[in-house]
């Protein structure tokens, strides 16, 4: 592999030294795809030679580069100009103009905008069938959307830095003979590119994940780590039970081809039993502590987040030991009434230091955005943030909130309302997206490839 560098380097190099365009290269095909924001182009070259797409939408002075060979985060119905820039070299600008978007492709409405953010992208999904992710800008116009015909999407996560999306999609029949309340168990993982290629597709089951819910991405390595239902029999004396059968939570990290590799569920750390008291309401008998977040810090150490009874715990990544418990029945003192109402979508900034959707008591109150430090030394914590979403815009189940790069404005996806909701910290409201289908999440993106 040594030999070939050089070699590699001096046809490059040859690209630069009085070359023509013909003689660089043989031809250039544009081609449409099934998806109207989407188009694909394939340069022949005659010559080693690295070549980009640069785009610019008709009558602006502003070139774009492509990511790779694909052009995208274009809009429906507007005529745009493209080159192909080879060594020093560019061809001649040609036009197209892009379709109108399918029917069925969510739209967004702009409700309120008082300016900020200006720019930037919002990721937001459509948990029905079809099921659509989509990226639309800053006033609401989608610029990117990928459909899937056969199955809502529940989760999806985004990572810039590897250009890929993680989705669960689908939604298993409930296992339970009652009315009992169940989370929406997804069937599929897909692991997709931003140009449409599926590098991971796979059906849930029991050799990966057979109860995957509320939670999916991409970690740093490729693996891939979700939220799922984990069953125990136990035995209830006080409440003559024997062999019942309990549905908890955990997580698991799978690889991308779908491998199980690791996993971890709360029955380690709670005793339903001597719990029963205040942990087993008969009716949670098949979704325990409605687990419905995971992620990570810098550490490898891991948090979670439970509904049901309002806490955020720490797990050591190494032992699966339970280090603390933010939450009214944990193992923390904290310096302001412990939250009611539920978490959602628990962000860790740093160690020890994450932000999360406090959700609303019920119908009428405050969803709030929190941050907590937790001091392992003392075993408590303080609230360093806590703003307020407006009672409209609120929902007392479901959601996301964010702190952008900015560090000063909020972004609020509320399910219930069906918003995206941008604040700055004093509570103030900026801009307000209203949308037609539910989001289980919603993500802000300050920029895209």
């Amino acid at each position: 592999m040594k030999k070939l560098i050089p070699l590699i380097l001096l046809a490059l190099l040859s690209c630069q030294k009085n070359e023509t365009w013909d003689s660089l290269v043989s031809g250039i095909q544009f081609k449409p795809t099934d998806n109207v924001l989407r188009y694909e182009l394939s340069v022949s070259l005659k010559k080693q030679c690295k070549w980009s797409v640069e785009l610019r939408e008709k009558g602006s002075d502003n070139w774009r580069v492509m990511p790779g060979n694909v052009i995208m985060f274009i809009l429906p119905e507007t005529t745009y100009e493209y080159r192909v820039h080879v060594s020093n070299l560019y061809s001649e600008a040609e036009e197209f103009t892009t379709g109108a978007l399918p029917d069925e492709v969510p739209s967004f409405t702009l409700d309120v905008d008082n300016g900020t953010p200006d720019t930037g992208y919002l990721m937001q999904t459509k948990e029905s069938a079809p099921g659509y992710v989509t990226f639309c800008d800053m006033q609401g116009r989608v610029v990117w959307y990928q459909s899937f015909p056969e199955d809502g999407v529940r989760c999806s996560h985004y990572v810039p830095e590897q250009g890929k999306i993680a989705l669960l999609l689908g939604h298993k029949t409930e296992q339970a003979s009652t009315g009992a309340h169940r989370p929406k168990y997804g069937r599929r993982i897909v692991v997709m590119d931003l140009a449409g290629n599926c590098s991971t597709d796979f059906l849930t089951t029991a050799d990966n994940t057979e109860f995957p819910h509320h939670e999916i991405k991409l970690m740093p390595d490729g693996n891939i780590i979700t939220v799922e239902a984990v069953r125990k029999l136990v035995d209830i004396p006080e409440s003559g039970y024997s062999d019942l059968e309990i549905w908890g939570d955990g997580y698991v990290i799978l690889s991308p081809e779908g491998k199980r590799i690791s996993d971890w569920n709360i029955f380690g750390e709670l005793d339903v039993a001597e719990n029963a008291s205040w942990l087993y309401p008969e009716e949670y008998q098949y979704d325990l502590v409605h687990a419905n977040s995971v992620s990570w810090d810098a550490d490898g150490n891991y948090y979670m987040t439970f509904h049901y009874i309002t806490e955020i715990w720490k797990i050591d990544g190494k032992n699966g030991k339970v280090l603390y418990r933010l939450g009214e029945h944990g193992n923390l003192k904290l310096d302001v009434p412990y939250a009611e109402g539920g978490f959602h979508a628990v962000i860790p900034l740093e160690a020890d230091k994450f932000l999360v959707n406090n959700n609303a008591r019920g119908a009428g109150a405050q969803t709030h955005a929190q941050i907590y430090q937790v001091d392992t030394e003392t075993m408590s914590a303080t609230r360093l943030l806590n703003v307020a979403n407006k009672p409209e815009y609120s929902v007392y189940t479901g959601g996301n909130v964010e702190l952008l790069p900015d560090g000063k404005t909020l972004h609020f996806d509320s399910t219930g309302p069906k918003s995206s909701v941008f604040m700055d910290l004093e509570g103030n409201i900026l801009k307000v997206f209203r949308r037609e289908d539910t989001s289980y999440r919603a993500f802000y993106f300050p920029d895209l490839p």
